[in-house]
Parts: structure tokens; sequence; C-alpha cells
């Protein structure tokens, strides 16, 4: 999916609050370590995605490392709601977007565990040997 229209669409669920790009990069990479935890995966945050895949102005094109379908149900109202957690304000909003983006993890862990590239797959695999 495109960053502009990923970075736009956090930005509607945000209303009229007024977020930096770099504030909102962290919240999005603090779902995406939502996500690699949950599933046991390793997919790169946006600020990693954004040094290595952007053009020449610094500017990311495309967050490819998830499908788009996860992106706007899991990423999206996380990073909304872990922006209204730190908002003092937005404490009427976060348990909205709280229910969403726990259900969209839950649907994602169900559905794309299994499908999770080999690339993006974690090298621990959550077990001890011994």
């Amino acid at each position: 999916m495109r960053y502009n229209a990923i970075v736009s669409l956090i930005s509607k669920k945000l209303a009229d609050e007024i977020v930096s790009e770099s504030e909102m990069l962290s919240y999005m990479d603090a779902v995406i370590d939502d996500i690699n935890t949950e599933l046991n995966a390793s997919f790169p945050t946006f600020s990693e995605f954004k040094e290595q895949n952007s053009d020449i102005s610094g500017t990311l094109l495309d967050y490819t490392a998830l499908p788009d379908k996860y992106i706007r149900t899991v990423v999206i109202p996380g990073a909304a709601f872990k922006f209204y957690t730190t908002d003092e304000e937005g404490s009427y909003a976060a348990p909205k977007y709280e229910e969403e983006y726990r259900q969209g993890l839950f649907y994602m862990l169900r559905d794309y565990s299994l499908q999770v590239p080999a690339e993006y797959q974690a090298s621990n695999q959550g077990y001890i040997t011994l």
C-alpha cells in the first residue's frame, strides 16, 4: 500500500489532531512490533523499511511487507489506538480503536500466521531445546 495513503487513513481516524509524520511513524512502528510478537515474525518496521526502500528524496513509496488487508485492519486502527492512549484528551476514542485493533490482530494471527513469507519468519521459533 502507498505510504502516503496509510498516513492519510490514520490521519482520518485521528480527526482534527495534528500529528507530525515522525510521531506517527513511531506509532506505526509500535504496531509492527506487536504484529511481530503475535506472529513470531520479523516484519520490518516502517522506519526500517523506509531506510531501505525510499526514493531519492527519502520518501517511502510503498510498504509491501504486509498485505494491504492487514494494513487496513491492524496497522491503521492500531496506530490510532496507540496515539489516543498517549493523548490525555483522546481517552474517549481509545476503547473503540483498541477493540478494532485487537480484533484485527486476532484475525491476522488466525488467518495469516501460516502464510508469513519465509523472509519475515523469525529465526527463533519460541521454544527451548535441551
